[in-house]
């Protein structure tokens, strides 16, 4: 009789470590699974944020060739295709997963468009609002405090 119950705990035990229950980690633990894979990269979206301000205003000599390069390396890395997949596919938890990859990214792109627009010599008022719209939900989900910019004041 205990050998029956020891070869019932092992089929159960061996069923719970499977598939289900890492599906069920990916699930629990996505939100500090993607701040140690993209917070640097966000810090670094933030950093570019602050310097083409100041280049705006005369303060930085950096061309805004090389910020946008910089924004565009760290937005490539936040919207890694593999990993933006992956966000997708956790729309199968039972409880609801903040798609954080596609906030960040979207913030990403507006900001590479936005200092695009400072090259061309004008930005407009509708990229200017989507990113303050998007950036500080990256922000939040990344423990930083919400950064106040001209880019992210919309008149």
């Amino acid at each position: 009789m205990q050998h029956v119950r020891h070869v019932a705990f092992l089929l159960v035990a061996g069923l719970l470590s499977g598939p289900v229950a890492a599906q069920g980690a990916s699930c629990r633990y996505y939100g500090r699974e993607i701040q140690s894979a993209i917070k640097q990269h966000v810090q670094a979206l933030r950093a570019v944020e602050l310097e083409t301000i100041d280049r705006i205003a005369g303060l930085d000599t950096r061309p805004y060739e090389f910020l946008v390069a910089q924004a565009r390396n760290a937005a490539g890395i936040i919207a890694d295709q593999k990993g933006l997949a992956d966000e997708d596919a956790l729309r199968r938890c039972r409880n609801y997963v903040r798609p954080v990859r596609h906030i960040c990214a979207a913030a990403a792109t507006m900001l590479v468009k936005l200092i695009e627009e400072q090259i061309a010599g004008a930005t407009l008022v509708s990229t200017r609002r989507s990113y303050s719209d998007s950036m500080p939900h990256c922000e939040r989900s990344m423990g930083f405090t919400e950064l106040r910019t001209a880019f992210r004041s919309v008149d």
